[in-house]
């Protein structure tokens, strides 16, 4: 009978984790980070807009939107292809945007927009500087859109009455 020859005795192999194990990880860890950046990424608090609009005449006048709610993530003027609603109104179905209707004139230098939280709403006020001349043009109609952070109803949205224009530098 053939002498047979004993094995060698292997050492146990080091234990790897599967590959699968490896990937999930990886993907779990990716996932976290990339919440952890949209938390990072929200604005909260106080924000502003300030935007150059032409007038019909061809000459420019600003229009500034100031926010302490927090509530207001973007504010767009003027927005192309939006119908006056001639009231401050909600899109059909949109409670996250507000559609804010105003007049302005020729002799518009500066019109600010403030807004603060009121209970679920929000309470703007309007101001506008003007060049301190007399106007003798009609008012035109512009178009405020403000998309907001949370759902907000326009009949908890009040302005408070325009103040009267004054004069630039005053």
């Amino acid at each position: 009978m053939p002498h047979a020859r004993p094995t060698p005795a292997r050492p146990p192999a080091a234990r790897r984790p599967p590959a699968r194990h490896i990937v999930v990880g990886t993907l779990l860890v990716a996932v976290a980070l990339s919440l952890a950046a949209c938390g990072l990424s929200a604005v909260t608090g106080p924000r502003s807009w300030k935007v150059s609009v032409q007038k019909t005449d061809g000459s420019t006048f600003d229009v500034a939107v100031r926010d302490t709610s927090g509530r207001i993530a973007n504010a767009e003027f003027d927005p192309a292809g939006v119908a006056d609603p001639g009231a401050i109104a909600n899109p059909a179905g949109r409670l996250d945007t507000l559609l804010i209707p105003w007049a302005g004139g020729s002799c518009d230098e500066l019109v600010t927009f403030d807004f603060a939280a009121n209970g679920q709403g929000l309470t703007g006020t309007q101001t506008t500087t003007t060049t301190g001349q007399v106007c003798d043009m009609m008012a035109t109609t512009h178009l405020l859109r403000l998309t907001l952070s949370v759902p907000t109803p326009a009949a908890t949205v009040t302005m408070g009455g325009a103040t009267a224009p004054q004069p630039a530098g005053s």
